[in-house]
Order: C-alpha cells, then sequence, then structure tokens
C-alpha cells in the first residue's frame, strides 16, 4: 500500500477528481448508469517517467486528490516532466480498510490512470486526463462501485452507533478491520473458487488469510451483460459485508447452506441472513433487498426481492404463521429488525428505537451481549433477548408503546420469542422435569427444510422437534437418555440426536451420535420406550440436543411428554 507521504520541497500541486460509473439499480433491473460518483478516500500512486514512484495519495469524500492525510494537498516534484497517477481500488486509511482485487491468486487491484505533464517549475497543475472508471467495457466502475459501498457501510455505522460511557461490553465504532474482495469482470467466484455447481457471491471466513474475503459475481464465462452480476448490486455487497462484520464484531453460528429468503431453515442460519439482509437495508436506507439479473443490454430483471417493510401480511415473503416461527424465517428476521429500528410513517409498523440499540446488542462482548463467548447457538430469540433487556433498562415506552407501535407488537406480528425458551434453552442436571412435543404439520414446501438440508428430511423444524443447549464438563462417560411412553397405538415416536457446536443439523459428521429406532423396536424400560447416544471420550463443551417427532407418519396436533436424563440417571431439566 502506497501509504506514506513523501517530503517535497517548494513542490507542484496536483489538482483533479476521480469518479465511476455505476448502473442504476431499479425494481425492474440494472438499467444504463446515473451521473458520475466521486471514488471516495481510495490509495492514489504517482509514478515518474522511470516508472519510480514519487508520491503517494488519496481521494477525499468528493473524489479530489488530495495526500495520505485525507486533507493536505497532493504535491509532487516540481521538475520537468510527465508524471502518471494511479487511483486504485484498495485503501487503507481512517474511513476504509479494504482491497478490491482480481482474484486470490493474482491480488490485482483495478485502477483509474491520468497523467500530469510540467513543464518544471509549477505550482498548481490540474490533470490532463479523465479519471472516470467506466460501468461496461473494462469496467473497472465494477471495482469502485463495490469499494464505495464498503465505505457507505462504514461511514453508517461511524454516523449511527455510540456507547454510554457505564454500558460494560460496549465498542465504539471507528473503521472496520482489513478486508478483501474478489472481483472479476465475467466470473463466477461460485465455480471458479468455492467449489459450488452454482454462481454466487459469499463471504468466506477461511482461516486461510489468502482466501478469506468476499467473492462477488462478476457473471459468467466471461459474460458480464446476459447473466447474473452482483457488482452493482448494492444489496448483494453489502449483504455479505454484513456477514463479514457479523464474524468481526458479533460472532457467527451459522452453519451456511442454502437459504431463498421463504423457507424455514436452522435458526442460526435465518439469524445471519436476516442479520445481512437488514444490514444492508439500514445502510441504503431502502427497506428492500434486491438481487438483479442481466442488465439494460440484455432484457434485465429482477431475480429476488424482499420487502422489509410491514404494511400487512400479504404481498412479502416468508411469513410465520404459528408461535416462534419467526425464528425459523430469515425476512421474518429482516423484518423485526427493520421494524425496531424505523418509524411507522413510510415504513409500516415502526418501533422508531435506532440502530444504535440493535448495533449495541449486537457486538456487545459482557456476558449479556450477542458477541460475548458464553453465548450459543446464536438465534434472533438470543438476540431479542438481549436488545430486549437493553431497551427496557433505557427506553420502556419503545418496548410496549402502542403507537405507533412497540417493539413488542413487531415481535408479535412475526412470531418472534423475546427469550432463549424456543430454541437452545440451556439445560443442566437439576431437579426433575418433563418435555412435551406436539407434532406439526407434515411435509409442506413452503414450511419445511426439506430443500435447506438436502436429506429428505421433511418434518417442520419449528413444531416437530425440541432444540436444547447442554454442557458437557467431559468427565467420564457422556450419555444423554430419553424416555416417552406410548400412551395411545398412533403416539408419536421420538428420535434423539446430539450434536457439537459447529454443526449442521442432520450431518452425521458433526453429530456426537444419533438414535432414530424405528418405534416398533426400541428398548423398553418399563412403561417407556427408550433411544440414547453414549460417548466414551467426549471432550467438554457446549452441545445441542435435539428431539425430533419422526415424520414417516403423520402425527399432526398429537403430543408426546418425555424426560431426559444423563449417565447417572439424574434428569436434564432447564
Amino acid at each position: 500500500m502506497c501509504s506514506a507521504t513523501i517530503a517535497v520541497s517548494n513542490g507542484t500541486t496536483v489538482t483533479g477528481t476521480a469518479y465511476f460509473q455505476a448502473r442504476q439499480v431499479t425494481t425492474s433491473g440494472l438499467l444504463g448508469p446515473g451521473a458520475n460518483q466521486p471514488i471516495r478516500f481510495a490509495e492514489v500512486q504517482v509514478f515518474n517517467s522511470d516508472g519510480a514512484i514519487v508520491q503517494c495519495g488519496a481521494t477525499n469524500a468528493t473524489g479530489a486528490l488530495v495526500a495520505v492525510d485525507l486533507t493536505s494537498a497532493l504535491q509532487i516534484p516540481s521538475t520537468a516532466g510527465t508524471y502518471t497517477l494511479k487511483i486504485n481500488s484498495r485503501a487503507a486509511n481512517s474511513k476504509i480498510n479494504v482491497s478490491v482485487l482480481s482474484s486470490p491468486y493474482a491480488n490485482a487491484f483495478y485502477s483509474v490512470t491520468g497523467t500530469v505533464t510540467l513543464a518544471g517549475g509549477e505550482t498548481t497543475k490540474a490533470v490532463s486526463s479523465s479519471l472516470v472508471a467506466p460501468y461496461n467495457g473494462t469496467l473497472e466502475g465494477g471495482a469502485f462501485n463495490i469499494l464505495d459501498q464498503i465505505y457507505l457501510a462504514n461511514e453508517f455505522l461511524r454516523n449511527n452507533s455510540s456507547c454510554p460511557t457505564t454500558e460494560a461490553g460496549c465498542t465504539v465504532f471507528t473503521v472496520a478491520p482489513k478486508i478483501k474482495v474478489f472481483w472479476a469482470p465475467g466470473v463466477d467466484p461460485g465455480t471458479s473458487y468455492l467449489g459450488l455447481t452454482y454462481p454466487i457471491s459469499a463471504y468466506l471466513p477461511s482461516t486461510d488469510t489468502n482466501f478469506k474475503g468476499l467473492y462477488i459475481l462478476g457473471g459468467k464465462s466471461g459474460d458480464f451483460d446476459c447473466v447474473d452480476t452482483d457488482h452493482f448490486d448494492n444489496s448483494i455487497i453489502l449483504h455479505e459485508y454484513g456477514h463479514f462484520l457479523e464474524a468481526n464484531f458479533a460472532k457467527s453460528d451459522s452453519p451456511g447452506g442454502s437459504h431463498s429468503g421463504n423457507g424455514v431453515i436452522d435458526p442460526r442460519l435465518a439469524w445471519s441472513e436476516g442479520w445481512a439482509n437488514f444490514f444492508q437495508a439500514a445502510v441504503s436506507g431502502s427497506p428492500y433487498y434486491q438481487d438483479t439479473i442481466r442488465n439494460s443490454n440484455c432484457s434485465q430483471g429482477t431475480a429476488l426481492q424482499i420487502n422489509l417493510v410491514l404494511y400487512e401480511k400479504t404481498n412479502f415473503q416468508d411469513v410465520p404463521t404459528v408461535s416462534n416461527e419467526g425464528l425459523y424465517r430469515e425476512a421474518s428476521v429482516s423484518r423485526s429488525l427493520w421494524q425496531a429500528m424505523s418509524s411507522s410513517s413510510g415504513n409500516g409498523m415502526g418501533a422508531s428505537i435506532g440502530f444504535n440499540y440493535i448495533w449495541r446488542a449486537f457486538t456487545n462482548s459482557s456476558v449479556g451481549g450477542l458477541a460475548a463467548t458464553a453465548n450459543k447457538f446464536r438465534n434472533v430469540g438470543l438476540f431479542n433477548k438481549i436488545f430486549y433487556s437493553l431497551v427496557s433498562a433505557n427506553d420502556s415506552s419503545k418496548i410496549t408503546a402502542t403507537s405507533p407501535a412497540g417493539y413488542d407488537n413487531v415481535l408479535a406480528y412475526e412470531k418472534q420469542p423475546h427469550d432463549i425458551l424456543s430454541y437452545a434453552q440451556p439445560v443442566s442436571v437439576q431437579s426433575s422435569c418433563s418435555y412435551t412435543l406436539t407434532g406439526g404439520q407434515t411435509f409442506d414446501a413452503s414450511k419445511t427444510t426439506n430443500a435447506y438440508l438436502g436429506t429428505g428430511y421433511s418434518s417442520s423444524l419449528y413444531s416437530n422437534n425440541k432444540f436444547l443447549s447442554y454442557y458437557w464438563n467431559g468427565t467420564g462417560t457422556f450419555k444423554v437418555k430419553l424416555k416417552y411412553q406410548k400412551v395411545t397405538a398412533t403416539s408419536p415416536d421420538l428420535d434423539l440426536y446430539i450434536y457439537k457446536e459447529d454443526h449442521t443439523l442432520f450431518s452425521t459428521s458433526t453429530m456426537v451420535g444419533s438414535s432414530a429406532v424405528a418405534y416398533a423396536s426400541e428398548p423398553v424400560e418399563g412403561s417407556d420406550h427408550v433411544e440414547s447416544v453414549t460417548s466414551s471420550s467426549l471432550a467438554a463443551g457446549t452441545y445441542l440436543i435435539q428431539v425430533n417427532i419422526d415424520d414417516s407418519v403423520s402425527y399432526n396436533t398429537l403430543s408426546a411428554t418425555f424426560t431426559l436424563t444423563d449417565s447417572a440417571g439424574a434428569q436434564i431439566c432447564p
């Protein structure tokens, strides 16, 4: 990075302004470019005719050429000659810390180039050529649009987050850590780098710093007109950057995987994707998540649009219908966050709480914050608990207000809990207790996980399962025994799964073990049917217990009561 000012005596001040062009995003897709936009806070390099760097600089908030400190004039030696300036798609300053690069192998940045010719001794000289990154052709405008969106995200956080001096664990935002963004015109990172069979933009939280970063879809097989691209889809760019912020300022438990914005999915995935959908809307100020396809050169269109405004129960996606179902729906998570932040005027049912409380709950590293390492299996119920407590202690009227709408109303509308009782509730060996599980609807493509888990599993996650968080101290033999009674011939058949903390549902490689014996073949102890999981060498840690109603038979509305015990026969309870 060219980041240190080179001392110049009686130099020449170079002036000029750098711009990029971006296609306009509309509800019908990508159109032609709007007005030129400034390239903000990017690196500037100045070379002499021998190719040696004679000065480092930057652009400011208007795209004007300035010194590295972002305010002083950009000065070069006043020696006669022709100098080349490069405005590059990377930055490392108090405003932004990012590099937009061609690939994780080449690591080449993009540039807008201009020249200035000195006769010698001038005090000021303007760049003689236009400094504009185009939206087509060589398409450098795509790289600088990505850079600008990440700047806007950082600026939004600087302007909308603060910490009360009395709030432990709260950290003031200044600038996000360095992020690499890999993008190239006509290149699909899904098939080129990520080992997938379909085009995609993604955040890859790799432990290998060469590959860790954002991957933005530039097209496919060299085409960036008649295929899907994301370099001008600001929703996508900011969404993926939202995942990066989650990994660096909060913590992510998301298992990743497929999601469409309209289906019941793992609550950890629903939370992470819902947060990212919301974050892009908060930065842009528009309550829509939009993914375009193609552009006006080739019959533009919209692949996906999610509306985060709660005007009515129709005309938007992912509508929860029963209690706590909003835990499992990403668009529901996005809407609840948007309505918590927004006012009702023009935004549906808004609680007017603002973004600052959301960011504080999201990033707080104390015991009560989402970033605290003690918190496991992060989901919107856990966030709501933290957020609810924070707002109640500081501005309780925003919770219960009926006009325009309190946060209670938002959660009720979205069928979301404000606690952790509905998913991954912590349990331990305590006094006796029992649980009741009631079967929900059987296979329904709009409310099941079949398309997302890829295992053929078809029952409803939100109603046919009980998920509990259990800490094991690592001493002795680990055992969890599930016991339940067969009340009638049609009583549900229960199965037991134990997962590692970092797991994918129904993935055997991330399980401690499972017991899904057919009802007729299960061991019986007295009048109880039994399923159990045992491990002789399980390390200390937090594990997820899943009790599942086997969906091979319809158990809709039918209930089963069960108990859980450990290796010593003591009951496992909240």
